[in-house]
């Protein structure tokens, strides 16, 4: 019963969040983004809980850092069984540094479009660089650490070398040595070396702090999303003009799985026909054979691989079932493209014809009317070291060199991309 995993941090260059503004906002990269995690379990086929480690470990995410740079968080042991699902505990205080980052929202009392913000010793940012990298320190919730949680699209079915009689078919076998081929039933030699078990972590920093340009406080931090496994890809889309920015933050795992997309706009009525939210709804039901626990609140999106076409329903908050605000679904044409390229979007109500119908059977409050007009998005980011999704080689459009997997529409102008 003893496998020693790697656990692995990766960073992604590129993450957003939803408000309702009073004053003008709008997003800056940060320079660096520092979490400190507390906990990562496991959860079994029968909900009993497997810990992987239990002491705190700080990881800063670094701008500067290649993307995808893996990074050894601790050694741990995963035990024998069948696995639905992985979580994350970590601090509600975040710490991140901002230093000459390009402000890329409506112009403030305090700061305007296309100011570069550095971080002051008072905790704000302004357009003064005070000649030293200053910590600012951003709460992110009332409570004392918050969770994020990955539900397998299969379960995890970890055995001793030989062994198999737990798993069920369709699981993801794993022993001491790597990943099982479920064809053949030896090890996974992918890339000529076995598959093997690690944790990472995925973020997308571009455009993901958001500051208040009339008095420089900063609101919202990128969040963190965790896969088991080899880090997946992600997709940034967005729109920035004089009248404010949008922003769609897409991370998938590497099977390809849409794991989370999150949604920002400022102001609320920069993109027409987008509907502004997050995907993150109470779930009341779920159709059969899906990993996601009922009354509880689940990222819920579909993608389509052929037609690279995402949809997803939009609540603009859903702390619980009772306390939902509930928009429209988002309907985006082709995200896999070049960047650069024009995906459009439109918001669409429950009785549009273009809503898969996998996402009209899961439960959740019905959905708003939707938004009428047609909105186009650029791909302005594509983060894919694997090249799962096929569309950001060294041949592409915007190839960093020296970023493997990374293509991006703005290069080293903005924020030292």
């Amino acid at each position: 019963m003893f496998k020693k995993f790697k656990s692995v941090l990766v960073t992604l260059a590129m993450t957003t969040s939803t408000a309702i503004l009073a004053q003008e906002k709008g997003p800056v990269t940060p320079t660096s983004v520092t979490y400190i995690f507390n906990s990562a379990q496991l959860t079994m086929m029968d909900d009993d809980n497997y810990g992987l480690f239990q002491s705190p470990v700080a990881h800063t995410f670094k701008k500067s850092d290649p993307d995808f740079a893996n990074q050894t968080l601790k050694d741990i042991t995963i035990g024998y069984g069948r696995y639905k699902s992985i979580s994350l505990c970590y601090n509600t205080n975040i710490l991140l540094t901002i230093h000459a980052a390009k402000y890329n929202g409506r112009s403030g009392a305090l700061i305007n479009k296309g100011d570069y913000l550095f971080g002051q010793a008072n905790g704000k940012v302004s357009t003064v660089n005070p000649g030293t990298l200053n910590f600012l320190n951003v709460s992110v919730s009332s409570l004392d650490q918050n969770c994020t949680t990955t539900y397998f699209k299969k379960p995890l079915c970890v055995v001793a070398d030989g062994q198999n009689n737990n798993c069920e078919t369709g699981d993801d076998i794993f022993t001491a040595e790597g990943q099982i081929n479920p064809n053949t039933g030896e090890l996974d030699l992918g890339l000529g070396a076995a598959v093997k078990l690690q944790i990472s972590l995925l973020m997308d920093m571009l455009n993901g702090v958001i500051i208040n340009a009339d008095t420089g406080e900063v609101t919202t931090v990128p969040k963190v999303s965790i896969v088991l496994g080899d880090p997946g890809a992600a997709i940034h889309l967005g729109k920035w003009d004089n009248n404010g920015a949008t922003d769609v933050s897409m991370i998938f795992s590497n099977d390809k799985t849409l794991l989370s997309v999150v949604s920002s706009e400022y102001p609320g009525t920069h993109s027409p026909g987008f509907c502004n939210g997050q995907s993150n709804a109470f779930v009341s039901s779920v159709p059969t054979g899906s990993p996601l626990p009922v009354n509880s609140i689940n990222f819920i999106t579909f993608f389509d691989e052929l037609s690279g076409n995402v949809s997803y329903p939009v609540v603009a908050a859903c702390p619980d079932e009772n306390n939902c605000s509930p928009v429209g679904f988002n309907l985006f044409d082709n995200v896999i493209q070049e960047v650069s390229s024009i995906a459009n979007v439109r918001c669409v109500d429950e009785n549009d014809g273009g809503i898969p119908s996998v996402l009209l059977d899961y439960g959740y409050t019905s959905v708003g009317s939707g938004e009428a007009g047609l909105e186009s998005l650029e791909v302005q980011r594509i983060v894919d070291p694997t090249n799962l999704l096929g569309i950001c080689t060294s041949g592409s459009l915007g190839y960093m060199a020296g970023k493997t997997g990374v293509c991006t529409f703005v290069g080293s102008d903005v924020d030292g991309y």
